[in-house]
């Protein structure tokens, strides 16, 4: 499918999804108010606007991923500082990349074996049907990444611990409430947010 085609079809499903289905349309408005008081109907409506265009964006991003080229990831999904990681691929230093789910993570994970000398360990959350978590896996690790189960987190370290790896992980979801004493809590979006800090227990080590 050409890619003007592809996102054309988004933002028609993107009026499916919110005019008609209404996905999480109250869930999207209270986030919204929440985060930010006092924000006018119009500001609300270009946000709301921007949200649904960027979550069925990514979702046929995701299906695209499962044939999308090597030479058009790399032109779509850039490293563009590379030599702030150079450094630590030329003294053999292992690395954590920490992203939010912005943009399309899956396909940072694709390209980043395509655009550095490291092995590239992304953790990712199994699928409870094993058909398509076998199919996910396979798709964003044909470019080399390997895909890690984040209930591995700590083995799949010690696994590559004398393998020079860039470590991809995703960090900016809720934890469960039994690990919330131990998180660092920062006020953000006018929320107090537990951050996970498993990151820097890992680089530590």
């Amino acid at each position: 499918m050409p890619v003007p085609v592809l996102y054309a079809f988004s933002d028609l499903l993107r009026l499916v999804v919110y005019r008609i289905v209404g996905y999480r349309r109250d869930v999207v408005k209270k986030n919204l108010e929440s985060s930010f008081p006092g924000i006018s109907d119009k500001e609300q409506r270009r946000l709301t606007h921007l949200f649904y265009k960027n979550l069925t964006d990514i979702l046929l991003e995701g299906i695209w991923a499962f044939t999308i080229s090597r030479k058009q990831i790399i032109n779509r999904y850039q490293i563009l500082n590379p030599e702030v990681i150079k450094p630590f691929s030329d003294s053999g230093q292992s690395i954590i990349g920490v992203t939010g789910h912005y943009a399309n993570w899956e396909w940072g994970s694709l390209s980043a074996s395509l655009q550095t000398d490291f092995n590239v360990v992304a953790f990712y959350k199994p699928i409870n049907n094993k058909y398509i978590d076998k199919y996910v896996r396979w798709s964003r690790s044909r470019f080399g990444t390997t895909l890690a189960a984040i209930n591995e987190t700590s083995l799949t370290f010690e696994r590559n611990k004398d393998t020079k790896t860039l470590f991809l992980m995703a960090a900016d979801q809720g934890m469960p409430a039994k690990f919330s004493e131990k998180a660092y809590w920062i006020h953000f979006l006018n929320h107090n947010i537990p951050f996970l800090h498993g990151m820097e227990k890992h680089a530590r080590m």
